[in-house]
């Protein structure tokens, strides 16, 4: 769950959103590709079967901002930037959720 969730899951989101997504649509248009590529990456993470509307509500805006964060990190700094940043985001709700 670990390597999952902490490694692999964060290299597969920052190939398929920043890299394959955002690197497409910035190409046309960078503010264009900073939104859509950040609504994708926030409505993928939803999961409205394991929880309430207003959960899903809260949880929307937070993904959102994760991902323009993310965006803002990979077009300064590269895929490595954004992908540790990444691995850290996911390692600190790793230890959240196991600690529980």
């Amino acid at each position: 769950m670990f390597l999952v969730s902490v490694v692999v899951g964060p290299m597969c989101e920052e190939i398929t959103y920043r890299v394959g997504l955002y690197g497409a649509l910035r190409e046309k248009n960078k503010v264009i590709g900073f939104i859509v590529s950040g609504l994708v990456f926030a409505f993928m993470h939803i999961v409205f079967t394991d929880t309430t509307l207003r959960a899903e509500l809260t949880a929307f805006p937070i993904y959102l901002l994760i991902s323009y964060f993310l965006n803002y990190a990979y077009e300064k700094n590269g895929l490595a930037c954004s992908y540790m940043a990444h691995m850290t985001l996911n390692l600190i709700s790793f230890i959240a959720i196991m600690s529980m």
